[in-house]
């Protein structure tokens, strides 16, 4: 299956979000997941208003006119255990 186009993301920032750590900050990052493709951005420690300007491309197959594309954003506080801040 070849790639017949693109799908661009970008995550640029995300304002008043709820705090989550001890000292009255979280440590946000966002994932984009686009059907069975997957990007993350980096977390900024300890914020509430974090600034990612992160770019996202994500590549859509031969049958995307077709296919039902799924796109899904999660803003989360906590980094996964393989990240570290």
């Amino acid at each position: 299956a070849g790639v017949t186009g693109i799908l661009q993301v970008d995550v640029v920032q995300a304002k008043d979000l709820p705090a989550r750590d001890s000292n009255g900050a979280s440590d946000p990052y966002i994932i984009v997941c686009l059907n069975n493709q997957k990007a993350k951005t980096a977390v900024r420690a300890a914020t509430l208003t974090p600034v990612w300007e992160h770019r996202m491309i994500f590549r859509l197959g031969c049958d995307a006119e077709q296919e039902k594309l799924i796109l899904k954003v999660e803003l989360s506080m906590t980094p996964p255990p393989h990240l570290s801040v």
